[in-house]
């Protein structure tokens, strides 16, 4: 019986317990489907994830241990589109939301003396490289948590812990687009998981400079939006261009408890936070936000915005 084969009804892609016939379900767990839909079983919130250290075509390379996870998972950044086995499927991630798959690619990783290859699922969802349940079966591993060090094949290798950064996303623009000098631009983007617990929120970016003269805006952003995006501010004289597939910033989860209103009673006036709400992504010529509780810095990036505008109006450049 292979790893990934239900023992109830014989079909691959879930686990007895995630099983169609089964006549009850554990709370809390995913189901999945036969044929090219699989799970990714939620697991309990951990404040810390173990990591162990690869050595692929040279380079060291941190990989996610997920005993919950039944696949291992490649983000598409990291893999050579030629190596791609284009082979389109889904996974579901903790939280029920789909995980699309692009195909499969095969890595050789170094293990400390050993070199194993590994057949990796690839998607533009998850950030990270994850070895799942899997690996750990089809290697034999004994991971023993006390004294963080798992063995594989019969080599023990250290591992790595980081803390848990289910409420971080990363965000890298979805298309190619250019920002003329001397205003703002939509930029359609994907927000990335760097877990696959990552919870369905909303996500602020903060302001920051991206390269001499652009500018990230104070955005919010939402997984349930159509069609996302983060505005980029060009003060300079230059055109400036984005590629597809450049990383532009982070954001983070905003909960309820973040959320000030702008007028109210104790709440004075705050940022105007650009919200995308399904709209395609359109230019913007003309900045209105006006920024205040503390984010002051900002202003004067957007008031030399304006004057470029006005003077450009004028004839004055």
């Amino acid at each position: 019986m292979s790893w990934d084969e239900c023992r109830k009804c014989g079909a691959r892609g879930h686990w007895w317990r995630d099983c169609p016939q089964s006549p009850q379900k554990i709370p809390g767990e995913t189901s999945g489907g036969v044929g090219n839909t699989s799970a990714v079983r939620p697991v309990a919130h951990r404040e810390y994830e173990t990591y162990l250290e690869a050595e692929v075509k040279g380079k060291t390379v941190s990989i996610l241990l997920d005993s919950g996870c039944c696949t291992n998972i490649m983000p598409a950044r990291l893999a050579n589109p030629d190596e791609i086995e284009r082979k389109p499927s889904k996974l579901l991630a903790a939280n029920k939301s789909p995980i699309e798959v692009i195909g499969t690619v095969t890595w050789e990783l170094t293990l400390g003396k050993q070199t194993l290859p590994i057949k990796f699922d690839v998607t533009n969802v998850v950030d990270e490289p994850i070895l799942g349940i899997g690996f750990l079966f089809d290697y034999e591993c004994d991971w023993n948590f006390a004294d963080r060090k798992i063995k594989i094949a019969g080599e023990e290798i250290p591992l790595l812990e980081r803390r848990a950064r289910m409420s971080v996303r990363r965000i890298y623009a979805s298309q190619s687009v250019e920002v003329p000098p001397r205003s703002e631009t939509n930029v359609p983007v994907q927000l990335r998981r760097l877990s696959r617990r990552a919870l369905t929120a909303d996500w602020l970016v903060e302001p920051k400079q991206l390269d001499e003269g652009i500018f990230v805006a104070r955005t919010l952003l939402s997984d349930e939006s159509q069609y996302p995006a983060l505005r980029l501010i060009n003060v300079g004289r230059k055109a400036y261009q984005v590629i597809e597939g450049q990383r532009v910033g982070d954001a983070e989860i905003v909960r309820e408890t973040d959320i000030c209103p702008v007028t109210g009673p104790g709440c004075s006036q705050g940022p105007t936070i650009p919200v995308n709400h399904g709209q395609p992504p359109s230019r913007v010529t003309e900045c209105t936000v006006e920024i205040g509780n503390g984010l002051e810095h900002v202003q004067p990036v957007i008031d030399s915005a304006r004057q470029f505008d006005w003077a450009a109006e004028a004839g004055g450049c």
